[in-house]
């Protein structure tokens, strides 16, 4: 049965400056790297769908819409950027899971040579929508001054019907990788995310992406090749 992020109440205003987590609380259970992993309706026994590394080219008659750029906040150029495609995506909850190294964006994509950059959006029709138009900026390369490592999937409610699962798993390969989020009930019940019980999946996915994130901000990193997002 699949499980999922429940849905934050209030997210940061497209416009505010990013907020940086550092948690006092402890962390969730450690991940075992064999640990087995529930089989998942949309990736089955997979912790993420791999996509285009880097931009194909657009081929669209106009260019496709962009997403909000702004700024980056002072003092968290070396810190993962969440940032929502939408307002509730669920970029507070997801910025706490993964920690200190971990800085909320809104919904904002900050502009910066070799900013780490992790995007979110909900299941429902307006995320889904707000994917296929940040595929298609990815695409176009309109998000090049910034690694990019993928998109959070969360779901937005309990049960997702087959009609609604077809209607996803096209968009699970449109950007360099997607991990998915199912629906967790006690994280509605709580105002530290990192301190809950996680379900295995998520903290396999919460570990992939931190680790693959501080890969990226490491001074050493050199250009991400296709090799590097499998």
């Amino acid at each position: 049965m699949s499980v999922s992020i429940g849905r934050r109440h209030k997210e940061p205003p497209a416009q505010s400056p990013l907020t940086v987590h550092r948690l006092a609380n402890a962390p969730a259970a450690p991940v075992v790297a064999d640990e087995p992993l529930e089989r998942d309706a949309l990736l089955g026994s997979r912790v993420h769908v791999s996509g285009p590394a880097s931009p194909t080219g657009w081929h669209g008659a106009a260019a496709p819409q962009g997403l909000a750029r702004g700024p980056v906040a002072p003092g968290t150029q070396d810190l993962i950027h969440v940032v929502g495609l939408h307002g509730g995506a669920g970029t507070s909850t997801v910025t706490a899971l993964l920690g200190e190294r971990a800085a909320d964006a809104g919904t904002t994509v900050p502009v910066g040579e070799h900013l780490v950059v992790l995007l979110v959006a909900r299941t429902h029709a307006a995320g889904l929508a707000a994917i296929r138009t940040a595929g298609q900026a990815f695409t176009a390369g309109q998000l090049q001054d910034v690694r990019l490592l993928g998109l959070v999937l969360v779901d937005d409610g309990p049960r997702i019907s087959r009609d609604h699962q077809r209607a996803i798993k096209p968009l699970l390969g449109v950007l360099p990788m997607t991990w998915r989020f199912g629906w967790h009930e006690p994280l509605r019940m709580t105002s530290t995310p990192a301190g809950t019980a996680l379900p295995a999946r998520v903290r396999r996915s919460m570990t992939e992406i931190r680790d693959r994130g501080i890969s990226f901000l490491e001074p050493t990193t050199g250009p991400i090749t296709k090799e590097a997002q499998q």
